[in-house]
């Protein structure tokens, strides 16, 4: 099984998006697809973000993370909740699902903001980000610079890890993060990302 984030829901028809980026054997066999053709998908898996009536939101996107951020995004705007989107890839050849509303970033500075998710948080008007909760999805190094990012505004930033599964239910443990503890004497410890809320990165 491979992981992917939902990156769009029609509940009317049914149906839902995911976004496939080509990386490996899976991968292509999963582009290769043809319409119609009956595929077996698990899930809902993991702990989805939560949204709160009355808050702001900053959502960040590094990648393929673009693609649940997309859907982050589809449902504060279906509740009419204020967010700001923040949207950072390497170049411009890799941009997708992009929004006029959108920040965007680009490493090599070929397209919007000339630099990280971080370069493009910081084009936010203060104003907006009192009070704001940070949603990330991205590679691990970049979901670490965003959560720097938060803490020093001390603002709350939420990330979405992103591991191999093979059960999703818990039992296999390959999906196990090694993460930050939350006891004292203890400096790290290990959480399942299809069952656990896994806390600091």
């Amino acid at each position: 099984k491979r992981p992917f984030g939902i990156a769009s829901v029609n509940k009317a028809e049914g149906t839902f998006k995911i976004g496939v980026k080509v990386v490996g054997k899976g991968t292509t066999e999963i582009a290769a697809f043809e319409e119609n053709q009956e595929i077996s998908v698990l899930g809902p898996l993991g702990n989805g973000f939560t949204i709160e009536e009355g808050k702001k939101y900053i959502l960040v996107a590094g990648g393929t993370g673009v693609f649940p951020i997309n859907f982050a995004h589809e449902v504060l705007t279906s509740k009419a909740i204020e967010h700001s989107v923040v949207e950072g890839f390497r170049c411009k050849e890799q941009i997708v699902l992009n929004d006029p509303s959108y920040i965007l970033t680009t490493d090599n500075g070929d397209a919007g903001i000339h630099g990280n998710c971080c370069n493009g948080l910081d084009t936010i008007p203060e104003e907006k980000l009192k009070d704001s909760v940070v949603m990330c999805v991205g590679p691990l190094p970049m979901m670490k610079a965003v959560g720097n990012w938060a803490a020093s505004h001390g603002l709350k930033c939420f990330v979405s890890m992103e591991q191999r599964m093979a059960c999703g239910i818990g039992i296999c443990l390959v999906c196990i993060c090694k993460i930050k503890a939350e006891k004292e004497g203890q400096e790290f410890e290990h959480k399942r990302c299809c069952k656990d809320e896994c806390g600091n990165l």
